[in-house]
């Protein structure tokens, strides 16, 4: 089993900061409009006997998956009849790493998942399990959307999520909330000053750390 990504719609332009203002898409609005499209693949990656799939907006459409070669192709086939019928035509179809051990093509660098020290395949694996974990939590959300919005919201809804995780793992309310304002000091940064600036000051004024 190894791991595959098709990405396209390279040039969605999308108003990521929700701008007053801004005519384009907020980055909401691409997550309802073409969450149904990538539902329609995971919904014939799970009747390929595919277990694990997941996506991410960048904000173009990213998707990644893990099988075998045969399953793949056939997932792959059914992707690009979609898009095409759409009018899509960037779409890119890459294949990743093999598991150690086995040899690589040129041009196959990427792996499932790049969270992980290096050299650590048992960490790399459980982010790729991981991120199909939470792309079946983002169903859940989606299919209780309607009734989520008319109760606590998708923001208090979603910081309940991090305590169903804290708490089994037997972390406490300091390192949960140690957990929460970091993440949350990061994410301002990158929202007012950008990438470089962001990690500058995180690490050199705030004395945070980041993975190497």
């Amino acid at each position: 089993m190894r791991s595959y990504r098709v990405t396209f719609l390279k040039d969605l332009s999308v108003n990521y900061w929700g701008k007053k203002g801004d005519p384009r898409p907020t980055f909401r609005d691409v997550h309802l409009k073409f969450y149904p499209l990538i539902t329609s693949f995971k919904k014939q990656a799970k009747k390929l006997k595919i277990k694990y799939f997941w996506h991410f907006y960048e904000p173009f459409i990213e998707i990644t998956w893990m099988s075998d070669e045969k399953q793949s192709q056939a997932l792959l086939r059914y992707i690009k009849t979609a898009t095409q019928r759409l009018g899509i035509k960037d779409l890119k179809f890459e294949r990743g790493k093999l598991p150690k051990g086995q040899k690589c093509k040129p041009g196959d660098g990427f792996g499932p998942d790049w969270f992980h020290k290096e050299g650590n395949d048992r960490e790399e694996e459980f982010g790729a399990k991981r991120h199909a974990i939470c792309s079946d939590m983002v169903d859940l959300f989606h299919e209780y959307h309607d009734a989520i919005e008319s109760g606590y919201g998708t923001n208090e809804q979603m910081s309940r999520c991090i305590h169903t995780l804290c708490n089994p793992m037997g972390l406490n309310y300091t390192e949960e909330a140690k957990i929460c304002l970091s993440r949350g000091l990061l994410c301002l940064l990158l929202t007012y000053f950008g990438q470089k600036w962001a990690v500058w000051l995180y690490v050199k004024v705030f004395r945070q750390r980041l993975p190497k």
